[in-house]
């Protein structure tokens, strides 16, 4: 939480958590794809576009494995695939506190936000974080891949769609904002299907 200030109650709160789907407190599912990403990159590697779906919820002190098959690496926990994340090489390098983000303020209570609020709703959040503390959980990825992923997190888990949100997948293409400006996470909501509770 204090990494990626996603401090949505299904990652932090155990009685909120007992009451959600999962029903228990789940690890966030960026964490996983960034532990993905970063053995993936152990060979100097980094991606220039990311995807990944989420099977199955993973709860803290869970084991997971992790197999990497051309450029996607399948993470399974006792043999049930709980989440597949695809890299396309070419993106930046080399790892490292190589730039500076605005540090996260104190985590606010997430949206909660109605289907007809989210609909067609766009914006962007800034690309945010400790670099040090980046570098030092993912040492294989340069630390602005991992903080742009960490943005998808507190989008999702804390602003749109908020509360009442679960990632299930994302395809993300990384851009390093070469001209020296912040970089922000920009966003557009496509479409929102309230009978089937998708975003």
């Amino acid at each position: 939480v204090d990494l990626s200030g996603d401090a949505n109650p299904l990652h932090t709160d155990p009685l909120a958590a007992r009451r959600l789907p999962f029903g228990q407190v789940a690890v966030h599912g960026v964490h996983l794809a960034l532990l993905a990403l970063d053995h993936m990159a152990a060979d100097g590697t980094t991606p220039s576009r990311v995807r990944a779906t989420f099977r199955h919820p993973v709860g803290i002190g869970d084991a997971v494995d992790l197999t990497v098959d051309a450029g996607t690496c399948r993470l399974t926990m006792g043999g049930r695939a709980v989440a597949d994340v695809r890299a396309d090489p070419g993106g930046r390098s080399p790892a490292g506190p190589d730039r500076e983000f605005p540090l996260l303020g104190p985590a606010h209570p997430p949206t909660d936000l109605r289907f007809d609020q989210i609909d067609g709703l766009t914006g962007s959040i800034l690309v945010a974080g400790d670099a040090v503390e980046i570098a030092a959980r993912f040492p294989h990825l340069p630390v602005v891949v991992a903080a742009e992923l960490l943005a998808v997190t507190r989008l999702v888990g804390m602003h749109v769609p908020g509360l009442h949100s679960m990632l299930s997948s994302f395809d993300l293409t990384l851009d390093d904002g070469g001209d020296g400006t912040d970089l922000a996470l920009s966003y557009r909501v496509t479409s929102v299907d309230d009978r089937f509770s998708k975003v």
